[in-house]
Order: structure tokens, then sequence, then C-alpha cells
């Protein structure tokens, strides 16, 4: 979680934590501007970061945490893991999370649905990754 345009943050301070992102290489990130609420300190503390910066903050932050996810998920291409299948989607595509909360997306003719099963990811997609589910003798 990474709050942008929190009060008394600079313009400096922004790029180092874009710096400290990358260099963690987080697979993931959760970016949200601050926002004042009434009664907290923060609200009262100055300077204020304008608006308009915090969502460009905002931005570049999320920019950054696509691509290091994108990153993340590509290192696993033809790995196979063991997912936790949740259900079948609208087109027939199951969906279920790795170990570490890689999104996959698998076409079987199985009833995967709270299994876990290994699946081979095979490619990097929107939203996660596709895999072909791994039957057992495979």
């Amino acid at each position: 979680d990474i709050i942008a345009g929190f009060p008394g943050e600079t313009e400096a301070d922004h790029q180092d934590s874009l710096a400290l992102a990358e260099a963690a290489g987080f697979a993931r990130l959760h970016v949200f501007p601050f926002s004042p609420r009434p009664g907290t300190p923060a609200a009262n503390m100055s300077p204020q970061v304008s608006r308009e910066d915090a969502e460009r903050r905002c931005a570049e932050l999320r920019a950054l945490g696509a691509r290091l996810a994108t990153e993340f998920s590509e290192r696993f291409v033809d790995e196979t893991l063991p997912v936790l299948w949740e259900q079948r989607r609208k087109g027939g595509l199951w969906t279920g999370l790795t170990g570490n909360y890689l999104r996959v997306f698998a076409e079987s003719d199985a009833n995967l649905g709270n299994c876990i099963a290994d699946a081979c990811i095979t490619e990097v997609v929107t939203g996660g990754v596709r895999a072909r589910v791994i039957a057992d003798g495979d």
C-alpha cells in the first residue's frame, strides 16, 4: 500500500518512493491518493499536496506497479505451480490463485472447483497468467 500526496510529501520523496518500489521489485502495488479525514492530525498538516500532484503521483506509481506486476508474472512462464482453482467463469475458463497470488486462467473439462491442481504457466495476460492444467501423468 502506498499513499501518494501525504501532507509534506515532496517531489523528492515521491521519487524516492518510486525508486524504492522499483528496487524492491514488488509483485503488486496498491496505490491511492491521500484524502484528508476531518478530525485527523493529517487533515491539518502542512504543506498539503495539491490534488493534481497527488493524482499525477498516483498515476506514476500505478504505471510502475503495472510494469512490476508484469515482470513478476513473466518470471513464472514455463514453470509449474500448484493452483487453488476457484470457479469456472463465463466463457469456460477456470480461474484460481497460486501460492504467490498469481491469478491463473486455464481451460479444463474437469471440475476443478475448490481443488488444488498443478498448472504450467504459458503466458502473461491482462489480469494474470494463462496456464495449462497438468493432469496426473503429464
